[in-house]
């Protein structure tokens, strides 16, 4: 369950319009607070669940603060031209 949250955790993280300034901040974050940043950002949380699922926001912040850059096709962007 944590792995199957902290893979959304990591998805609603990098498709934030303020991704690239949040990973900044995550990794200028001491590794045994980085869990705290995930959940107080608010990224663990899923509709219909009231706890946050132990281990998630560990989870996510490794694999967050793993990542070098945010994937340029992650960020939502408008391409529509007018």
């Amino acid at each position: 369950m944590a792995e199957l949250v902290a893979n959304l955790c990591v998805e609603k993280f990098i498709t934030a319009s303020n991704a690239k300034e949040n990973l900044a901040k995550l990794k200028g974050t001491s590794s045994y607070q980085r869990d705290s940043f995930i959940s107080d950002g608010g990224w663990v949380k899923l509709a219909g669940i009231k706890k946050d699922v132990p281990g998630a926001a560990d989870l996510c912040a490794d694999k967050l603060a793993a990542m070098d850059t945010i994937p340029a096709n992650s960020v939502a962007q408008d391409n529509t031209k007018s």
